[in-house]
């Protein structure tokens, strides 16, 4: 990483030395730690570069490829996509990728939108507004997808995937749709359906796809734990600090609340961590009617 940040400003200061005739260069990275170094930045300190980094999550905003280059590049990389496809009649493969990637490269990243992309971020020429209020607003809450603390077992994450699947692809058929479906064969399973049954034999609900009768001394399958650490907060002191301002004093209410919802939510984890932890120590062992490995239950 190292070599490589190195090897990148290098490039960047042989490239527009010329140009800056001895004034200082401005150079816009991304803030990501990961994106200079130590060296990287003395290298830059000793030739006159100055690094400006981005504000953190605002890069939809200020980062002129993702305002300007991006998009006409995913627009380019399908025509070519597609046209290497009809002309030659082949898939892509990893030995061709490069051949028609470069060919969209060269298409979308121009000089014009390149500076295209200085200007909409208001970098070059340097431009204030381009940048409004509602653009740095806070997003709004929009996912339709919920998030259970325990990871959810294989057999329920298959089924589900099915069921969206099929809530999305399979909408109600109009009642003046003609009947189009083959009268020997009326039922037919979809796609889905067959690759949700198939995929159910490499998990633990397996027995319910099997064409053998499940007998009283078969094997409980077993429930895998999964182990999660409570929810970490540092905010003790600011709970307890004396405010000066009612600002300050709606703040430290907020942040009561939200470490009080926290604990309670560490509580419910662990209790539930806790129950799954008893269940797999009755069930793991394979041996019906509650017996455990720890002794209770039959002997």
């Amino acid at each position: 990483m190292v070599k490589f940040g190195l090897a990148w400003i290098k490039d960047f200061d042989t490239k527009t030395h010329a140009k800056a005739n001895g004034c200082t260069h401005l150079l816009l990275v991304n803030g990501h730690n990961s994106h200079y170094t130590c060296a990287f930045l003395e290298y830059a300190c000793a030739n006159n570069i100055q690094i400006l980094c981005y504000p953190a999550h605002t890069t939809h905003v200020y980062q002129g490829l993702d305002i300007a280059v991006f998009g006409p590049l995913k627009q380019m990389w399908s025509e070519e996509w597609n046209k290497y496809e009809r002309e030659t009649k082949k898939s892509l493969t990893k030995e061709t990728f490069l051949s028609v990637y470069g060919t969209a490269h060269t298409r979308a990243v121009t000089e014009d939108t390149v500076h295209t992309a200085f200007c909409k971020t208001g970098a070059w020429p340097f431009n204030p507004d381009a940048v409004t209020k509602d653009m740095m607003a806070p997003s709004c809450d929009t996912s339709s997808q919920c998030h259970l603390p325990v990871p959810q077992p294989s057999p329920i994450k298959a089924i589900a995937k099915m069921m969206a699947a099929l809530t999305i692809s399979s909408p109600s058929p109009s009642p003046n749709e003609s009947d189009t479906s083959d009268s020997r064969n009326p039922f037919v399973i979809p796609p889905i359906i067959s690759n949700t049954f198939n995929s159910l034999h490499e998990t633990s609900a397996s027995f319910l796809t099997t064409s053998s009768p499940v007998q009283s001394l078969s094997p409980l399958p077993p429930i895998i734990p999964h182990t999660f650490s409570p929810i970490p907060h540092h905010a003790k002191d600011l709970m307890t600090m004396e405010v000066s301002t009612d600002k300050e004093r709606k703040l430290q209410v907020a942040l009561c609340a939200t470490v009080a919802k926290c604990e309670q939510q560490e509580k419910t984890l662990l209790a539930m961590q806790s129950s799954i932890m008893l269940w797999d120590g009755c069930v793991l062992d394979g041996r019906g009617g509650g017996g455990s490995r720890w002794g209770w239950g039959h002997p």
